[in-house]
């Protein structure tokens, strides 16, 4: 400050902020920013106090800056570009920190201040005792030790530079990714689509009963950024997570995001404000989703650095099946500890009291005197039934349902076939199904036809009645949003299934007329002969033919990403079955970069898509058959390449077949991994070794800037960091 002339080369930083203090026209808030940036940053780093500026420190460093710049109120283009810069310096620095235990403002302090120290010393020596001739001797030593480490740290800083050129170019491309999300986000309707789901969450609040649970997830919440919500269908998680979101949303102004998908979370982020996500289901519905499972692990570090930041938070629900498999405790660990499990969390005396709402004081007395297991969605559907018998219902919900059905189909056809339609349609019926308007009225009246007929209808029964009769069961079997009719709740949809599933007539219509979702989720081959959950459909063994006949049809339109989606694909009997389905299709419907034609780009990104997924898990026999197609095996597709992915799942035979078909050793895939990083990263030592035997570059710097040595020791994979 005392060096301070004018708006130039001598207005150094804490002269800055001391006008920043000093002068009354910066808004309080900003003036406090200023003494705080000063004394917590500018005084500790000017002072060159350095044992103090750990990665915490640091990392608060530029939370600080970010709020002093914030809180100035600059124009959008000016904030936007200044924040842009610090965040540019902040993954600079890492990177520089990470090489070299001193900055290039150090490294030109020590070398100015080395050679004062051995002048001055050179000087005092002159004329004095053999003492001194000593401490001189001693100063040039360390004057050349320091120039020497000098000399090696600017050597240090080029290849610094090295890796932050690598990563910026990263960067740019995340950065481009992240402004074609937003101008998506601009031009699409998902605005208008979240405000109807969030009216809905509003209405059904007034059937919403508080417990001592509510507080314990806004306590976690007050200072973690993500909860989980599990436990047994019907206990009520997604009630319970819509109304924390809607009070997240009155109390802390949080903007709540629903989303569909996992990936939904990346697509609506937006960086600076408050926003809340919401995700029903993670990793599936009915059984485990794969690909949701895998691409949590993927994006890991990408939802840990969003949550870092503190703007975001993150509330999902998962089935308790799901939850307690292995594979999702290895994806979901950005939940870590945040989790509650509503099937302990809630007593008796809970659910009693939620129950309240839908039971009469009689109904809660039975349930008071009986040791009956019941949800509090059992109870709201059976207020729905009265003429059920309360305990029946409880003990056994399915069978109740199952004989109302078989009662329902000679009594009233018309809702019989309104719920066989839900199960066609994956438990969502759109309205426009009904509309006589829509386009492809001829292949929607056939398809009417047929099921009309299957249960009990006149074929040419109008499709006007049945939206009369969807609207009939709204609260008893459906709820409507908009111009969409939805299972009421998904252990409904499990019933519907079930008791359908059990039926050949329907499992054929099932087969022919289903969305391809019911296929992947809710059907089995009885051929696999492996353990089913309790209301799968079952395809029997003469309906096998009829199933991949389907499956045909499909991949013919251009289904292969959805039909490769099938938990069934980890059964080696049904990978062989559909790989004969795959010979059977003219190569040009899958190959579109080998064999030229006119078809859509979807062809082409679904194709290599399945044959990443296939080398990630392992699926030898897909990736042997794409081979002997010549399918492209460096392409990555905006992922992984072949390579990368047999090298991070570990899946050793794939991993040799690709070396030995001719794969690039040391190709680096879209998220910045070689080979070798993919299987030090993931431990798989045999993977390791194998790479290394066939010349693999053991010093090559992936995209990141990690070797294979520093990405086993940042796994702690050190037991092979030896022999690299």
């Amino acid at each position: 400050m005392a060096h301070y002339t004018g708006f130039d080369e001598t207005c150094e930083t804490s002269g800055l902020l001391e006008l920043v203090i000093n002068i009354d026209k910066f808004a309080p808030d900003v003036r406090e920013d200023a003494v705080e940036v000063r004394k917590r940053l500018r005084n500790p780093w000017a002072h060159c106090n350095f044992s103090e500026w750990d990665a915490a420190k640091y990392s608060d460093a530029f939370i600080l800056m970010e709020k002093l710049v914030l809180d100035m109120n600059l124009s959008s283009n000016e904030e936007n570009q200044t924040i842009g810069k610090l965040k540019k310096w902040e993954i600079n620095g890492e990177q520089f920190l990470s090489g070299t235990t001193v900055g290039l403002e150090l490294v030109n302090e020590l070398r100015q201040q080395t050679c004062v120290l051995g002048e001055y010393a050179r000087q005092i020596a002159t004329g004095t005792d053999g003492n001194f001739t000593k401490i001189n001797n001693e100063l040039e030593k360390i004057q050349t030790l320091l120039i020497n480490r000098i000399d090696q740290l600017q050597k240090d800083m080029e290849e610094i530079d090295k890796r932050v050129m690598a990563q910026d170019k990263i960067l740019e491309n995340q950065h481009t990714q992240l402004a074609d999300f937003n101008t998506n986000l601009n031009k699409c309707a998902c605005h208008d689509s979240h405000n109807v789901e969030i009216e809905l969450w509003r209405e059904q609040e007034v059937m919403f009963v508080e417990t001592p649970v509510v507080k314990d997830i806004l306590q976690i919440l007050e200072s973690k950024h993500s909860v989980l919500i599990v436990g047994e269908p019907g206990i009520g998680k997604s009630m319970l997570m819509h109304h924390i979101a809607l009070k997240l949303h009155s109390t802390m102004s949080y903007i709540i995001i629903p989303c569909s998908a996992i990936n939904d979370i990346i697509k609506h982020y937006q960086e600076g404000i408050h926003q809340m996500f919401i995700l029903d289901d993670i990793c599936g519905r009915f059984t485990a989703s794969l690909s949701e499972i895998e691409y949590l692990q993927k994006q890991e570090e990408t939802f840990n650095r969003m949550l870092k930041k503190g703007k975001t938070k993150i509330a999902a629900t998962c089935r308790l099946d799901i939850y307690s498999g292995e594979n999702f405790h290895v994806s979901c660990t950005f939940f870590t500890s945040n989790i509650i499990n509503l099937s302990e969390e809630y007593s008796k005396e809970n659910r009693l009291t939620i129950c309240a709402k839908y039971l009469t004081e009689t109904n809660i007395q039975q349930l008071k005197d009986k040791n009956e297991v019941f949800t509090p969605l059992m109870c709201y559907l059976y207020s729905k039934n009265e003429n059920f018998n309360l305990t029946d219902f409880l003990h056994c919900p399915y069978e109740t349902y199952q004989n109302e059905w078989e009662k329902l189909q000679s009594i009233d056809p018309y809702k019989y076939c309104a719920l066989f339609l839900c199960v066609l349609r994956n438990g969502s019926v759109n309205g426009s199904l009904f509309d006589i308007y829509t386009e492809n009225l001829s292949s929607k009246n056939f398809v009417f036809q047929n099921i009309f007929e299957i249960c009990g209808l006149n074929r040419g029964t109008s499709r006007c009645k049945m939206e009369t009769v969807f609207d009939s069961i709204i609260g008893t079997y459906v709820r409507k949003k908009s111009n969409e009719y939805s299972v009421i709740h998904d252990q409904m949809f499990d019933f519907m299934c079930g008791y359908f599933g059990n039926k050949d007539t329907m499992v054929r219509c099932i087969l022919h007329d289903a969305c391809i979702q019911i296929l992947n989720e809710r059907t089995q081959l009885e051929s696999i002969n492996e353990q089913r959950r309790k209301f799968t459909i079952l395809i029997k063994h003469k309906y096998e033919p009829e199933y991949f006949e389907r499956i045909l049809n499909e991949l013919k339109l251009g289904n292969l990403e959805e039909c490769s989606r099938n938990p069934q694909m980890n059964n080696d009997s049904y990978r062989a079955s559909f790989i004969e389905v795959l010979k059977s299709i003219d190569d040009k419907f899958i190959f579109e970069e080998i064999h030229s034609g006119t078809f859509s780009k979807k062809y082409n990104v679904s194709y290599l898509e399945f044959l990443i997924t296939s080398c990630m898990r392992g699926y030898y026999d897909i990736v042997e058959f794409y081979v002997s197609k010549g399918a492209d095996l460096e392409n990555s597709a905006d992922f992984y390449t072949p390579l990368t992915a047999a090298c991070e799942g570990g899946n050793e035979k794939i991993v040799q077949l690709l070396i030995d078909k001719g794969c690039n050793k040391n190709k680096i895939d879209c998220f910045g991994q070689t080979p070798l990083t993919a299987a030090c990263g993931r431990g798989h030592e045999k993977i390791v070794h194998f790479l290394i035997d066939k010349g693999c570059d053991i010093n090559q710097a992936d995209g990141m800037g990690h070797t294979p040595l520093t990405a086993a020791c940042e796994e702690d994979m050190r037991r092979y960091a030896s022999y690299l």
